[in-house]
Protein backbone atom coordinates (compact mmCIF):
# COMPACT_ATOMS: atom_id res chain seq x y z
CA UNK A 1 0.00 0.00 0.00
CA UNK A 2 2.85 2.41 0.83
CA UNK A 3 4.50 1.85 -2.56
CA UNK A 4 1.21 2.34 -4.38
CA UNK A 5 0.59 5.58 -2.49
CA UNK A 6 4.06 6.96 -3.37
CA UNK A 7 3.59 6.02 -7.04
CA UNK A 8 0.25 7.83 -7.13
CA UNK A 9 1.73 10.93 -5.51
CA UNK A 10 4.56 11.00 -8.08
CA UNK A 11 2.04 10.96 -10.93
CA UNK A 12 0.09 13.81 -9.32
CA UNK A 13 3.25 15.83 -8.78
CA UNK A 14 4.25 15.38 -12.46
CA UNK A 15 0.88 16.43 -13.88
CA UNK A 16 0.53 19.37 -11.46
CA UNK A 17 4.06 20.74 -11.30
CA UNK A 18 4.96 20.44 -15.01
CA UNK A 19 2.40 23.01 -16.26
CA UNK A 20 3.31 25.37 -13.38
CA UNK A 21 7.02 25.16 -14.27
CA UNK A 22 6.26 25.73 -17.97
CA UNK A 23 4.24 28.89 -17.34
CA UNK A 24 6.87 30.18 -14.93
CA UNK A 25 9.61 29.84 -17.56
CA UNK A 26 7.39 31.38 -20.21
CA UNK A 27 6.51 34.32 -17.95
CA UNK A 28 10.09 35.07 -17.00
CA UNK A 29 11.54 34.43 -20.46
CA UNK A 30 14.03 31.90 -19.13
CA UNK A 31 14.08 29.37 -21.95
CA UNK A 32 17.53 27.92 -22.45
CA UNK A 33 19.33 29.53 -25.41
CA UNK A 34 19.76 27.34 -28.45
CA UNK A 35 23.28 27.49 -29.80
CA UNK A 36 23.32 28.17 -33.54
CA UNK A 37 25.81 26.08 -35.46
CA UNK A 38 27.07 27.36 -38.79
CA UNK A 39 28.05 24.80 -41.35
CA UNK A 40 28.94 24.65 -45.04
CA UNK A 41 28.89 21.86 -47.60
CA UNK A 42 32.03 21.01 -49.53
CA UNK A 43 30.65 19.57 -52.72
CA UNK A 44 34.06 18.29 -53.76
CA UNK A 45 33.90 15.77 -50.93
CA UNK A 46 30.41 14.48 -51.64
CA UNK A 47 30.62 10.76 -52.22
CA UNK A 48 28.00 10.80 -54.95
CA UNK A 49 29.76 12.41 -57.88
CA UNK A 50 28.48 13.14 -61.33
CA UNK A 51 30.45 10.85 -63.61
CA UNK A 52 31.65 12.39 -66.88
CA UNK A 53 31.86 10.21 -69.94
CA UNK A 54 34.31 10.70 -72.77
CA UNK A 55 32.64 9.76 -76.05
CA UNK A 56 34.38 9.23 -79.40
CA UNK A 57 32.50 9.18 -82.70
CA UNK A 58 33.78 7.92 -86.03
CA UNK A 59 32.00 10.01 -88.65
CA UNK A 60 31.70 10.36 -92.41
CA UNK A 61 30.53 13.41 -94.33
CA UNK A 62 30.20 14.84 -97.82
CA UNK A 63 32.44 17.90 -97.87
CA UNK A 64 30.77 19.75 -100.73
CA UNK A 65 27.88 20.73 -98.44
CA UNK A 66 30.03 22.38 -95.76
CA UNK A 67 32.42 25.31 -95.36
CA UNK A 68 35.02 22.90 -94.01
CA UNK A 69 34.94 20.76 -90.90
CA UNK A 70 36.08 23.34 -88.33
CA UNK A 71 33.39 25.39 -86.60
CA UNK A 72 33.07 28.95 -87.93
CA UNK A 73 30.65 31.64 -86.96
CA UNK A 74 27.82 32.19 -89.47
CA UNK A 75 28.96 29.26 -91.64
CA UNK A 76 27.54 25.77 -92.03
CA UNK A 77 30.35 23.42 -90.94
CA UNK A 78 30.61 19.77 -89.94
CA UNK A 79 31.72 20.52 -86.39
CA UNK A 80 29.11 23.22 -85.89
CA UNK A 81 26.26 21.03 -87.12
CA UNK A 82 27.39 18.00 -85.13
CA UNK A 83 27.72 20.02 -81.91
CA UNK A 84 24.32 21.57 -82.41
CA UNK A 85 22.68 18.16 -82.82
CA UNK A 86 24.59 16.60 -79.92
CA UNK A 87 23.75 19.49 -77.58
CA UNK A 88 20.04 19.17 -78.34
CA UNK A 89 20.07 15.39 -77.95
CA UNK A 90 22.07 15.26 -74.70
CA UNK A 91 20.51 18.37 -73.13
CA UNK A 92 23.81 20.20 -72.51
CA UNK A 93 26.32 22.28 -74.43
CA UNK A 94 28.73 19.96 -76.22
CA UNK A 95 32.16 20.96 -77.52
CA UNK A 96 33.94 18.49 -79.78
CA UNK A 97 37.55 17.96 -80.80
CA UNK A 98 38.10 16.66 -84.33
CA UNK A 99 41.00 14.41 -85.28
CA UNK A 100 41.57 16.34 -88.50
CA UNK A 101 40.39 19.65 -89.92
CA UNK A 102 39.32 19.37 -93.54
CA UNK A 103 38.82 22.19 -96.03
CA UNK A 104 35.64 23.08 -97.84
CA UNK A 105 34.86 20.37 -100.36
CA UNK A 106 37.09 17.72 -98.72
CA UNK A 107 35.28 14.54 -97.65
CA UNK A 108 35.75 12.09 -94.81
CA UNK A 109 35.09 8.38 -94.55
CA UNK A 110 36.66 8.06 -91.10
CA UNK A 111 37.21 11.29 -89.20
CA UNK A 112 36.93 11.17 -85.39
CA UNK A 113 35.31 13.54 -82.89
CA UNK A 114 35.70 13.32 -79.11
CA UNK A 115 33.76 15.12 -76.37
CA UNK A 116 32.83 14.89 -72.68
CA UNK A 117 29.30 14.71 -71.35
CA UNK A 118 27.52 14.43 -68.00
CA UNK A 119 24.31 13.19 -69.60
CA UNK A 120 22.73 9.98 -68.31
CA UNK A 121 21.72 9.02 -71.85
CA UNK A 122 23.56 5.81 -72.80
CA UNK A 123 26.33 6.34 -75.32
CA UNK A 124 24.90 3.83 -77.79
CA UNK A 125 21.75 5.92 -78.18
CA UNK A 126 23.76 8.77 -79.71
CA UNK A 127 23.59 6.66 -82.85
CA UNK A 128 19.95 7.76 -83.18
CA UNK A 129 21.16 11.14 -84.41
CA UNK A 130 21.65 9.52 -87.82
CA UNK A 131 17.89 9.83 -88.31
CA UNK A 132 18.11 13.62 -88.45
CA UNK A 133 21.69 14.37 -89.54
CA UNK A 134 22.11 15.53 -93.14
CA UNK A 135 25.30 14.88 -95.11
CA UNK A 136 26.92 13.54 -91.89
CA UNK A 137 26.89 9.93 -90.75
CA UNK A 138 27.91 8.53 -87.35
CA UNK A 139 29.56 5.24 -88.24
CA UNK A 140 30.83 4.07 -84.86
CA UNK A 141 30.47 5.06 -81.20
CA UNK A 142 33.22 4.51 -78.60
CA UNK A 143 34.03 5.47 -75.03
CA UNK A 144 37.57 6.31 -73.98
CA UNK A 145 39.72 7.44 -71.07
CA UNK A 146 39.30 10.98 -69.75
CA UNK A 147 42.61 12.19 -71.20
CA UNK A 148 41.92 10.94 -74.72
CA UNK A 149 41.73 13.57 -77.47
CA UNK A 150 40.72 12.76 -81.03
CA UNK A 151 43.32 15.23 -82.26
CA UNK A 152 46.26 15.00 -79.87
CA UNK A 153 46.08 11.22 -79.36
CA UNK A 154 46.26 10.50 -83.11
CA UNK A 155 49.35 8.62 -84.28
CA UNK A 156 48.70 8.41 -88.00
CA UNK A 157 46.25 9.13 -90.81
CA UNK A 158 45.46 7.73 -94.21
CA UNK A 159 44.03 9.80 -97.07
CA UNK A 160 42.72 8.85 -100.47
CA UNK A 161 42.79 11.06 -103.55
CA UNK A 162 40.78 10.35 -106.72
CA UNK A 163 41.46 11.57 -110.27
CA UNK A 164 39.02 11.18 -113.16
CA UNK A 165 40.85 11.10 -116.47
CA UNK A 166 38.07 10.74 -119.05
CA UNK A 167 37.75 13.76 -121.33
CA UNK A 168 33.98 14.06 -120.94
CA UNK A 169 32.83 15.25 -117.52
CA UNK A 170 30.54 13.12 -115.40
CA UNK A 171 28.18 15.37 -113.39
CA UNK A 172 27.31 12.55 -110.98
CA UNK A 173 30.86 12.17 -109.65
CA UNK A 174 32.41 15.60 -110.19
CA UNK A 175 32.14 16.46 -106.46
CA UNK A 176 34.24 13.42 -105.57
CA UNK A 177 37.00 13.47 -108.21
CA UNK A 178 39.51 15.86 -109.66
CA UNK A 179 38.58 15.84 -113.33
CA UNK A 180 41.76 16.30 -115.38
CA UNK A 181 40.48 14.96 -118.72
CA UNK A 182 43.93 13.56 -119.51
CA UNK A 183 45.42 10.15 -118.74
CA UNK A 184 48.95 10.66 -117.33
CA UNK A 185 51.89 8.29 -117.61
CA UNK A 186 51.27 6.13 -114.53
CA UNK A 187 54.74 4.54 -114.70
CA UNK A 188 56.35 7.96 -114.38
CA UNK A 189 54.06 8.73 -111.43
CA UNK A 190 54.79 5.39 -109.74
CA UNK A 191 58.54 5.90 -109.94
CA UNK A 192 58.34 9.51 -108.77
CA UNK A 193 55.98 9.11 -105.82
CA UNK A 194 58.52 6.93 -103.99
CA UNK A 195 60.52 10.13 -103.41
CA UNK A 196 57.90 11.19 -100.85
CA UNK A 197 58.46 8.12 -98.65
CA UNK A 198 60.25 8.80 -95.36
CA UNK A 199 60.84 11.82 -93.13
CA UNK A 200 61.18 15.11 -95.02
CA UNK A 201 60.65 18.82 -94.67
CA UNK A 202 57.43 19.35 -96.61
CA UNK A 203 57.47 23.13 -96.50
CA UNK A 204 57.52 23.21 -100.30
CA UNK A 205 54.38 21.08 -100.41
CA UNK A 206 52.23 23.02 -97.99
CA UNK A 207 50.67 26.36 -97.31
CA UNK A 208 52.07 27.52 -93.99
CA UNK A 209 49.59 29.16 -91.65
CA UNK A 210 52.12 29.78 -88.88
CA UNK A 211 55.81 30.59 -89.39
CA UNK A 212 56.62 28.75 -86.16
CA UNK A 213 55.05 25.50 -87.39
CA UNK A 214 57.32 22.49 -87.72
CA UNK A 215 57.07 21.35 -91.35
CA UNK A 216 58.84 18.00 -90.97
CA UNK A 217 56.51 15.07 -91.59
CA UNK A 218 56.86 11.32 -92.23
CA UNK A 219 55.16 9.49 -95.11
CA UNK A 220 54.90 5.76 -94.41
CA UNK A 221 53.46 4.58 -97.72
CA UNK A 222 51.91 5.69 -101.02
CA UNK A 223 49.90 3.33 -103.18
CA UNK A 224 48.39 3.99 -106.60
CA UNK A 225 45.38 2.03 -107.91
CA UNK A 226 44.29 2.52 -111.52
CA UNK A 227 40.83 1.77 -112.86
CA UNK A 228 38.59 2.61 -115.79
CA UNK A 229 39.27 6.33 -116.30
CA UNK A 230 40.21 6.68 -112.62
CA UNK A 231 43.40 6.84 -110.57
CA UNK A 232 43.32 6.52 -106.78
CA UNK A 233 46.17 7.32 -104.42
CA UNK A 234 46.36 6.10 -100.80
CA UNK A 235 48.79 8.08 -98.66
CA UNK A 236 49.60 7.15 -95.08
CA UNK A 237 51.65 9.32 -92.73
CA UNK A 238 52.07 10.41 -89.13
CA UNK A 239 50.38 13.77 -89.84
CA UNK A 240 49.97 16.24 -92.68
CA UNK A 241 50.44 19.95 -93.23
CA UNK A 242 47.79 22.30 -94.54
CA UNK A 243 47.04 21.40 -98.20
CA UNK A 244 50.03 19.05 -98.24
CA UNK A 245 48.37 16.17 -100.07
CA UNK A 246 46.77 18.44 -102.66
CA UNK A 247 50.18 19.96 -103.48
CA UNK A 248 51.74 16.49 -103.63
CA UNK A 249 49.09 15.12 -105.99
CA UNK A 250 49.28 18.13 -108.29
CA UNK A 251 53.02 17.61 -108.65
CA UNK A 252 52.59 13.89 -109.37
CA UNK A 253 49.98 14.58 -112.01
CA UNK A 254 52.22 17.19 -113.68
CA UNK A 255 55.09 14.70 -113.74
CA UNK A 256 52.79 12.11 -115.31
CA UNK A 257 51.84 14.64 -117.99
CA UNK A 258 55.56 15.41 -118.53
CA UNK A 259 55.18 19.02 -117.50
CA UNK A 260 57.65 18.56 -114.65
CA UNK A 261 60.88 16.50 -114.56
CA UNK A 262 60.84 13.18 -112.65
CA UNK A 263 63.33 14.49 -110.04
CA UNK A 264 61.19 17.56 -109.26
CA UNK A 265 59.95 16.11 -105.98
CA UNK A 266 63.35 15.26 -104.53
CA UNK A 267 64.67 18.67 -105.59
CA UNK A 268 61.79 20.49 -103.89
CA UNK A 269 62.12 18.43 -100.72
CA UNK A 270 65.77 19.47 -100.46
CA UNK A 271 65.44 23.09 -101.61
CA UNK A 272 61.83 23.89 -100.82
CA UNK A 273 62.72 26.13 -97.89
CA UNK A 274 64.25 28.62 -100.33
CA UNK A 275 61.95 31.67 -100.32
CA UNK A 276 62.38 32.03 -104.08
CA UNK A 277 60.82 28.68 -104.80
CA UNK A 278 57.18 28.72 -105.85
CA UNK A 279 54.81 25.77 -106.21
CA UNK A 280 53.08 25.15 -109.50
CA UNK A 281 49.62 24.57 -108.01
CA UNK A 282 47.46 22.21 -105.99
CA UNK A 283 44.81 19.63 -106.79
CA UNK A 284 41.13 20.40 -106.28
CA UNK A 285 39.58 19.56 -102.87
CA UNK A 286 36.77 17.34 -104.17
CA UNK A 287 39.02 14.35 -104.83
CA UNK A 288 40.40 14.21 -101.29
CA UNK A 289 39.03 11.85 -98.61
CA UNK A 290 40.17 11.34 -95.03
CA UNK A 291 39.91 7.55 -94.81
CA UNK A 292 40.97 6.75 -91.26
CA UNK A 293 42.86 7.93 -88.17
CA UNK A 294 45.03 5.61 -86.08
CA UNK A 295 45.50 5.59 -82.31
CA UNK A 296 47.74 3.67 -79.92
CA UNK A 297 45.17 3.85 -77.15
CA UNK A 298 42.39 1.27 -77.50
CA UNK A 299 38.85 2.64 -77.73
CA UNK A 300 35.94 0.87 -76.05
CA UNK A 301 33.62 -0.08 -78.87
CA UNK A 302 29.92 0.63 -78.22
CA UNK A 303 28.07 0.46 -81.50
CA UNK A 304 28.62 0.60 -85.26
CA UNK A 305 26.50 1.07 -88.33
CA UNK A 306 24.81 -2.11 -89.53
CA UNK A 307 26.19 -3.50 -92.79
CA UNK A 308 28.95 -0.92 -92.65
CA UNK A 309 31.07 -0.91 -95.77
CA UNK A 310 34.75 -1.57 -95.39
CA UNK A 311 37.04 1.44 -95.24
CA UNK A 312 38.88 2.52 -98.39
CA UNK A 313 42.17 1.21 -97.05
CA UNK A 314 45.12 0.55 -99.26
Amino acid sequence: REKRRKHTNNKLNFFILTPILFFYILENNRFPKIKQVEYSVNYDNILIKIMKKNIVLKIAYAGQYFFGSQKQRDFYTVQGELERRLSGFLGEKIQTTFASRTDRGVHAVGNYASFSTESNIPAEKIYRLNRSLKHIRIRKVFTSSDDFSARHSARGKIYMYQIYTKKAKNPFIEDYFWHTGVTPDTELIKNSMEQFIGEHDFQAFSKKRDERENTVRTIYSIKMVTGSNTIRFFIRGNSFLYNQIRFMLYSLNEIGRRRLPPDYISYMLKNGSDSNRRLTGKALPGGLFLVNVFYNEPLNFIREEKNEQQDFSA
